[in-house]
């Protein structure tokens, strides 16, 4: 899913006279071992969508997981009908576009961990650990973060981050 692109599309259904798009998506793999043997393996990716939308000065936002343009469109369209039911402008509007710095926060090596590239890493501790007479337990966890923002005002902005 081309997260970006969704985004575009949104920005081009001009539904309002302001609107605001960010899309978090979180993912997490994880490795659990005990006993010396790792018994599980799972991955977590979730994505969410909050829209903010300013129509004639007054500011609706909503949010939704179903990543289809549909699911995009009707974000949109909720946000709008919740900023047309407000009884008095927001008194602020979305920023402007301004230079964004940007921050080292992705380890290649932690964001594309496979389970094979975890297991290793759990083998190496377990085989220490019985090497000093002790039986290893826990779980190891890789994962990261990549934020979204665009604008109708021209905000554009990616970061992405590892755990």
């Amino acid at each position: 899913m081309d997260i970006e692109a969704l985004l575009e599309e949104g920005l081009a259904l001009r539904m309002a006279d302001d609107v605001e798009l960010v899309a978090i998506r979180a993912r997490e793999e994880l490795t659990r071992f005990t006993g010396g043997r790792i018994h599980q393996n799972v991955a977590t990716v979730d994505t969410v969508l909050y829209v903010r939308a300013w129509v004639e000065g007054k500011f609706g936002v909503a949010e939704t997981n179903d990543l289809s343009p549909g699911g995009l469109k009707e974000a949109l369209e909720q946000a709008v009908r919740i900023a047309r039911a407000q009884s008095s402008p927001a008194g602020y509007s979305p920023p402007e576009p301004r230079p964004i710095a940007a921050v080292a926060a992705c380890d290649e090596a932690t964001w594309a961990a496979t389970p094979e590239e975890r297991a290793a890493l759990v083998a190496r501790a377990v085989k220490e650990a019985s090497s000093l007479g002790f039986n290893a337990s826990g779980s190891l966890s890789t994962g990261g973060m990549e934020v979204w923002v665009l604008s109708s005002r021209g905000v554009e902005a990616h970061h992405r981050g590892s755990q």
